[in-house]
């Protein structure tokens, strides 16, 4: 049974962290019992999360500006029944430095087969479109593992 979710990204500062509360918010929704953690590859570590992640969600009602990024370890890895990535490079890096990751990472796209691009130093409205993505995401796999 899936419990324990991480979510990647690069940094860990603006898609990661967005889809880490987006998954918690939606998933105890539908009554989900799910621990949700977020995690760069190449985290910018302490770092808070980006101002337009925050923004964006916080228009959704949910809170991020608590975010503090870190680097994906082998234990996160290894905790997690199903890791989340945005895109195959990604899940390439992951799987080749940590091969405890190989069989349960997938895009977070994997359903619909999109990447979601990375905002980093964009627009807001390049933040929105990536949380669209995200959400999208989040909802076809709450659907998937419900």
């Amino acid at each position: 049974m899936i419990k324990k979710i991480l979510v990647l990204c690069l940094g860990n500062i603006c898609r990661s962290p967005i889809a880490e509360v987006m998954f918690q918010d939606l998933s105890k929704k539908q009554g989900l019992n799910l621990v949700i953690d977020s995690a760069g590859l190449t985290a910018m570590v302490g770092s808070a999360a980006s101002p337009h992640s925050v923004t964006v969600m916080a228009e959704r009602g949910i809170a991020l500006d608590q975010h503090v990024a870190k680097q994906v370890t082998e234990a996160l890895v290894k905790q997690a029944d199903l890791i989340f990535v945005m895109d195959d490079e990604q899940k390439k890096m992951l799987e080749q430095q940590f091969h405890q990751a190989c069989g349960k990472t997938f895009r977070l796209g994997h359903h619909s087969d999109f990447d979601i691009e990375d905002p980093y130093q964009k627009e807001q409205a390049d933040f929105e479109e990536s949380a669209r993505k995200i959400e999208k995401g989040i909802h076809e796999w709450l659907a998937f593992l419900a």
